[in-house]
């Protein structure tokens, strides 16, 4: 049992009894306010555990916090928890800092810019809190098959730091980063990640969903991003800011901007496209979310704008429903002149000599038929192979956009 919250700086006692812990054991904290004027290195295989919880509609947080001791001491830190050693885990504790401007609530691994860390593997945070940091958490330097449940990072300037150096398999369960100044997860200039998964993760209400920092000039980033039922709402810049990357998988949840009449006031939305991504050189992408009707963004030009591509299709399943002006935009996986759209039920000919996609949007459609047989859906993407079929049944004719299919 860690001591009781002394008021002043709880480090000495608090690590004293961490170190008296045997490997394999817990240090429990009491509810109430701990201290640090130093970062906790959990560097032993000593877990901790808090007792924090929140009423939601009353704003209010309850239980075990641990905060710096000073704006200034929080300048000074690596991060208030840092994790280094593996198969530790961080549960119920509310993180609180002075300023989105420096620090990090809970480091896994090592520091951003660190040439190399302490491998931290199959360490986990569970329940945990953090607000009022440069990051909420950060996937660090040499971590590795780090997983988070149940957390929520809002109220940084980032809610989750990946690091360059990172050892890949990262891992996000019914979590919430969202209210973050900047993005809900940002990766770092010139650093990638493998197989990153957020299910059932809310990500949004900041300027950014995910964001690779812009300054990235070398062909890496994410390398199969799955994300499963996770929404990213209320943006006003991007919902996805992405370098180079491929394996993309977003698999429903929904995306809206800050333009819906009942959500917050999260000021101007900028006229970007929702999502930015190339060159995709790692893997195919596909976006399969709701496009929220309510929330879209007139000044969008595009929903996916692609920089560049080598051979990997980029397939988009839901209608676009006015979210953005246009759902393609820049170099798409081999654009190729489309058709007019014909008369209604008419059959058009993919007369190219591979298959294409065809992106059918926008106007009053009761039916598209592929090879004379109907598809059951009145929008979307509809892959037609050379010599194959479409037919649009309308009152008002859809707009529609073909890419040559190269998977």
């Amino acid at each position: 049992m860690a001591p009781a919250p002394s008021g002043n700086d709880d480090y000495a006692t608090i690590r004293a009894a961490y170190d008296a812990a045997p490997n394999g054991g817990t240090l429990v904290f009491r509810p109430g306010t701990y201290r640090l004027s130093r970062t906790l290195d959990l560097d032993r295989n000593v877990h901790l555990q808090g007792s924090w919880s929140r009423d939601k509609d009353a704003n209010a947080k309850y239980g075990t916090v641990i905060r710096p001791t000073t704006s200034t001491t929080q300048e000074s830190l690596i991060a208030l928890i840092k994790v280094s050693a593996s198969y530790v885990g961080v549960r119920g504790l509310a993180l609180y800092g002075h300023s989105t401007a420096s620090g990090v609530g809970v480091l896994f691994g090592a520091a951003p810019g660190a040439s190399r860390g302490p491998n931290t593997h199959q360490s986990f945070a569970e329940d945990l809190y953090a607000e009022g940091f440069a990051s909420g958490s950060c996937f660090g330097v040499d971590a590795d098959h780090v997983s988070f449940t149940r957390c929520t990072f809002s109220g940084n300037y980032d809610g989750l730091v990946i690091a360059r150096g990172n050892k890949n398999d990262l891992s996000l369960l019914d979590c919430a980063l969202d209210g973050n100044a900047r993005s809900s997860v940002f990766l770092e200039a010139d650093g990638g990640t493998t197989n990153c998964s957020l299910i059932r993760t809310h990500l949004g209400f900041s300027r950014y969903g995910i964001l690779q920092d812009p300054a990235t000039t070398l062909n890496v980033g994410f390398n199969q991003l799955t994300m499963i039922a996770s929404p990213i709402e209320y943006v006003t810049e991007q919902m996805l800011a992405l370098k180079s990357c491929g394996g993309i998988r977003i698999l429903g949840g929904y995306w809206a901007w800050a333009t819906w009449a009942q959500g917050p006031d999260l000021g101007p939305v900028a006229a970007l496209p929702a999502a930015t991504i190339g060159p995709v050189t790692l893997g195919p992408v596909e976006i399969s979310s709701e496009f929220v009707a309510v929330a879209p963004n007139p000044n969008s030009p595009a929903l996916v704008q692609v920089t560049g591509f080598t051979n990997h299709p980029i397939k988009v399943t839901q209608p676009l429903n006015g979210f953005c002006q246009t759902c393609f935009s820049g170099n798409w996986v081999q654009d190729i002149p489309a058709p007019a759209v014909p008369a209604s039920a008419t059959a058009l000919t993919n007369s190219f000599s591979s298959p294409v996609q065809v992106f059918v949007n926008g106007g009053i459609v009761s039916a598209v038929h592929l090879n004379g047989i109907a598809t059951g859906v009145t929008g979307g993407t509809f892959r037609v192979p050379p010599g194959g079929t479409i037919s649009i049944t309308y009152t008002e004719a859809p707009s529609w956009v073909w890419v040559a299919d190269v998977s």
